[in-house]
């Protein structure tokens, strides 16, 4: 990587598009609260594989993009966003020398915050949400990460993203 660009970088930008396509693809009302926080997840996985690109401005961006999408409350999903990939690069070096499940932990933590910030917010709004409206999203990703991972490097690999 010369000068901190990254090669193909359009596809961290597509795979931030599909996330949010996949935010709003219709479920059935009873499905909905087991959807994965698709958006945080690659948020976290690219800040741990190329961290001088994304920071909490560009998460900040994500999650006000988010926020119109989904059409939640201006700046929700942006502040836990933001908290959430500021702990990231905080704790980025100890992320990168976990195992899997040691890892798998570590992101269930940071998801689970980063639920309890919207749940917070929703609770000050009035809006009433069940406990496992937050915290099923948390576990879902959690479990979702080894698999994003793999899938994530594979194609990182075949596109060079990064070469």
């Amino acid at each position: 990587m010369e000068g901190g660009k990254v090669g193909n970088s359009w596809f961290i930008g597509f795979s931030f598009l599909c996330a949010l396509v996949l935010m709003v693809y219709p479920l059935p009302i009873d499905w909905r609260w087991l959807r994965p926080e698709l958006l945080c997840l690659l948020a976290i996985y690219w800040v741990l594989r190329f961290p001088q690109l994304l920071g909490v401005g560009m998460a900040f961006l994500l999650g006000l993009v988010q926020d119109i999408v989904q059409g939640s409350l201006w700046g929700q999903h942006a502040l836990a966003l933001v908290v959430t990939i500021y702990i990231t690069q905080l704790t980025i070096h100890r992320l990168r020398t976990y195992g899997t499940l040691q890892q798998l932990m570590w992101v269930f933590l940071l998801v689970f915050m980063h639920e309890l910030f919207l749940y917070w917010v929703s609770m000050l709004l009035g809006r009433e949400a069940l406990f496992s409206y937050f915290w099923a999203p948390a576990v879902i990703s959690a479990l979702l990460w080894p698999l994003l991972c793999h899938a994530l490097d594979k194609l990182c690999w075949v596109l060079r993203v990064g070469v």
